[in-house]
This record gives C-alpha cells, sequence and structure tokens, in this order.
C-alpha cells in the first residue's frame, strides 16, 4: 500500500510541477511584455504594480527581472515537462535545486516590496506564490523518489543506466 502511495505520488507530481510552472511562465510572460512595451500593468486596484515593476530593484545588472523570472519559468516549465513525459530522474535533482533558486528569489522580492518599497505588485505575489508551490512540490517529488529509490516508476529504467 505504501509503494502505491509513493507511485501515485512520483506520477502526479511532475504533472502538478508542470501545470504550476506554466501558471508561472504565463504572469512572467504577462509582466515581460508589459517592460518590453513599457506598458503599465493592469492591476485591478490591488497594490502598486507600476511602482514595483519600475522601482530600483526591477532590474539586476540592468537586466529586467520580469526576464530573468521568463526565463526561470520557462526553463523549469520544460525540465518538468521532461520528467513528466519521459520520466528521467536524473533530472528531479536539478530540478528540486531550481526550485530552490526560485523561492530564494521570491523570498528576497516579497521583502522588498512588502519593507524596502512597502508597495505590492499582484503579479509579482502571484509569482512568488507559484514559485512557492514549486519549491514544496519538487521537495515533495525528491522526498518520495529517495525513499522509495527502487520502486519508483520514476527510477532510471535499463535503457537509461545503458546511455549512462
Amino acid at each position: 500500500m505504501i509503494t502505491n502511495v509513493h507511485t501515485r505520488k512520483s506520477t502526479v507530481l511532475p504533472f502538478l510541477l508542470v501545470f504550476i510552472a506554466l501558471l508561472g511562465l504565463l504572469d512572467a510572460t504577462y509582466l515581460s511584455l508589459s517592460t518590453l512595451k513599457g506598458t503599465s500593468l493592469v492591476c485591478g486596484g490591488f497594490g502598486d504594480c507600476t511602482g514595483v515593476t519600475t522601482s530600483e530593484y526591477a532590474r539586476i545588472l540592468g537586466i529586467p527581472v520580469a526576464y530573468l523570472g521568463f526565463l526561470y519559468y520557462a526553463t523549469f516549465f520544460f525540465v518538468s515537462l521532461t520528467l513528466a513525459t519521459f520520466k528521467k530522474s536524473r533530472l528531479m535533482l536539478p530540478l528540486f535545486l531550481l526550485s530552490l533558486v526560485g523561492l530564494a528569489a521570491s523570498l528576497w522580492f516579497v521583502f522588498v516590496q512588502l519593507i524596502l518599497l512597502q508597495l505590492v505588485c499582484l503579479y509579482c505575489m502571484i509569482s512568488a506564490g507559484t514559485s512557492t508551490a514549486l519549491f514544496l512540490l519538487a521537495r515533495m517529488l525528491w522526498r518520495t523518489h529517495t525513499k522509495n529509490d527502487a520502486h519508483s516508476p520514476l527510477s532510471i529504467d535499463s535503457t537509461e543506466s545503458e546511455q549512462v
């Protein structure tokens, strides 16, 4: 019965990662396009998106943070899609580490919004939520895989071990 639960988690979690990464990618795409076109974000009366996205913290080494978010979510989406589709267990650790980077960046940017700027951007907070969810799910997947490595459907199969 325990193996059944681990198998179900190992099968469902990668697809949840794909779905949430897609949500983050859509959010980051909107932020990136707005930055590229120089248009104001529609915040729906929640916070000051323009104040946040035009602040001194909205660029790192001259690169808009929105573009970096787009790159992060696009990478996460394609790696998690590859994991979900082809069951390559060697992608689990890089995916977990990538999720850790996203979580750290989100914690920093939430701190910037709430403490340094005292402004909130709805889309930035959505990004913080999606990257936190990606971290939690990637951690669950990693723990499930490492606890039950031999019985996981994502464990390295014979064809993968021959290529290594």
